[in-house]
């Protein structure tokens, strides 16, 4: 009898501790940072989804249509060359973002995700 009330009384002490752990976790500053941090992210995803299709005038393309990690060329979206120029522009004039280097591009834009994550390092605007 004694070790049942003992091992209920021990084992109800560690639930209260393993869920004030846990509360103490949610209710912690980097909880909140990453919960706006990627708020913030998915607020520039949807924001380049947009200006992928406004500068690229894929009028018959929603932006839910285009997947975050799909690619953007061959496959995927199926852009070319041309319209990889115009992206180049579209982040220079909206982010302050110079490519120095083409190679450069074919790893940014491999897909909106690259690309976000890409404009989020090393916008100026």
């Amino acid at each position: 009898m004694f070790f049942t009330v003992f091992y209920i009384i021990f084992a109800a002490g560690f639930h209260l501790f393993f869920i004030g752990e846990i509360w103490r976790q949610i209710l912690s500053a980097s909880f909140f940072l990453n919960i706006i941090v990627a708020h913030e992210m998915e607020e520039l995803i949807t924001e380049l989804k947009k200006e992928i299709i406004k500068t690229l005038n894929l009028e018959e393309i929603k932006v839910e249509d285009i997947k975050n990690d799909e690619p953007l060329f061959g496959s995927g979206l199926g852009l070319d060359s041309i319209d990889a120029l115009e992206l180049i522009v579209m982040m220079e004039k909206k982010y302050g973002i110079k490519l120095k280097d083409v190679s450069q591009g074919k790893k940014i834009f491999t897909s909106v995700n690259t690309m976000a994550e890409y404009v989020k390092n090393n916008r100026q605007k």
